[in-house]
């Protein structure tokens, strides 16, 4: 009974493994008559439609496009099976560049238009040389436009700048450019009279300092430049003292004023590359004659001005002297 089992056993193996040959050969045959129709077919002349971005770039500044641009072009072509699979395949496909600025000219009809002849040109720089052209869709590309009024606006620091202690600024800070060319409809260009930047923050700022900053965006609005560089001069300072003689202003001609003292102390702080550079004529200590029409008192308040830059927090004494006024 046991031989008998053995038998039938031995039987089943050979059986499975005649079986797994037979299925083994059959894939290969299948395969292999699958890779010949496949060979057979990417031989074969083809007609496809292949959809190739377009890229627009350097749009005129002093325009806007009033219509939607294509954003890509419908190409029917014929070339073999493998030509068009390796094409589709590839990672290096090209866009269809549009160089706005080169080829932007202003028409009666307000519109540009790359030509048949161009497109196809630059479309034949994108696909296999092997290809050939049946259809473009669009066949050339029409673009409306408007041109816009422009103006030139100045440009307004908006942040805030913190500077450390003992430090001052050592001239005006510079922005450059200073005024911006601005592009718009002349509705909005009316309304505008600055330009801000976006703001920003700079604190404890010890040393000569340059930052870029960008204009504060407005809707519907062009700007020529969008980048604007700020130049904060930063020095130390030190505080420096002058005697002042006290003058009259706005007095009549046959009218003399006399203080009693007839000067004052001032004292400021000044960058210490401007310290030996300023002197008694950059600062001016007056009374005014238009003030004494309406006083009771015999004193009077000294009022200080400077035209300098340089000079920071400016302080005098006395604040008020005792006056007399007499005939010439």
């Amino acid at each position: 009974m046991s031989e008998i089992r053995t038998i039938l056993h031995h039987k089943k193996r050979k059986t499975r493994a005649t079986l797994s040959r037979d299925a083994l050969v059959f894939l290969f045959c299948v395969a292999l008559s699958t890779i010949f129709w496949l060979l057979f077919t990417l031989s074969k002349t083809k007609v496809e439609e292949l959809s190739i971005p377009v890229v627009y770039s350097n749009y005129p500044v002093n325009y806007i496009i009033t219509d939607s641009l294509h954003q890509e072009i419908k190409v029917r072509i014929k070339d073999s099976g493998f030509s068009i699979l390796f094409y589709q395949l590839s990672n290096n496909q090209k866009n269809i560049q549009i160089d706005l600025k080169k080829c932007f000219t202003e028409t009666k009809t307000k519109t540009l238009c790359l030509s048949q002849v161009k497109l196809q040109k630059s479309v034949l720089q994108t696909i296999r040389p092997s290809m050939q052209i049946l259809h473009i869709y669009p066949s050339r590309i029409t673009v409306k436009y408007e041109k816009l009024y422009e103006k030139e606006l100045p440009i307004v620091l908006k942040g805030n700048i913190d500077l450390s202690q003992q430090h001052i600024l050592k001239d005006p800070i510079k922005i450059q450019p200073s005024i911006v060319k601005v592009y718009g409809a002349k509705s909005s260009l009316d309304n505008l009279k600055v330009l801000y930047t976006k703001a920003f923050n700079l604190t404890n700022i010890s040393k000569t300092t340059q930052v870029t900053t960008r204009l504060q965006p407005i809707k519907n609005i062009r700007f020529s430049v969008n980048e604007i560089k700020v130049f904060i001069p930063v020095e130390l300072y030190t505080e420096k003292t002058l005697t002042i003689p006290i003058v009259g202003k706005n007095f009549p001609e046959h009218i003399q004023l006399k203080t009693f003292p007839s000067t004052v102390n001032v004292k400021f702080n000044v960058g210490l590359s401007k310290f030996n550079a300023i002197n008694t004529n950059d600062i001016h200590a007056f009374i005014n004659y238009n003030n004494l029409l309406n006083a009771k008192e015999g004193k009077q308040t000294v009022e200080i001005t400077t035209s300098s830059y340089s000079i920071k927090n400016l302080n005098h004494s006395p604040k008020m002297v005792e006056y007399i006024l007499e005939g010439k």
